[in-house]
């Protein structure tokens, strides 16, 4: 499965908001240095998703705030 999601980095909390069936906003405390928010990304979509991280990849926009991401569920 593909979603979509818009990233707000140094953001003043960790939260994953549910704008549609496979659209996220994620807010996240991290920078967006070194792929740091990437990883932040991920951890905070498999916790609201209940998965492992392992399930899942970014296959687009590693360098900017809209990205898509595949899920294996």
């Amino acid at each position: 499965m593909l979603i979509k999601v818009r990233v707000f980095p140094v953001a003043n909390k960790n939260n994953v908001v549910k704008k549609s069936e496979n659209v996220f906003d994620v807010f996240t405390k991290a920078k967006p240095a070194l792929g740091m928010a990437n990883k932040a990304v991920v951890k905070l979509l498999a916790e609201h998703l209940e998965i492992s991280e392992k399930n899942i990849r970014i296959v687009r926009g590693h360098k900017q705030p809209s990205k898509i991401i595949e899920i294996h569920v």
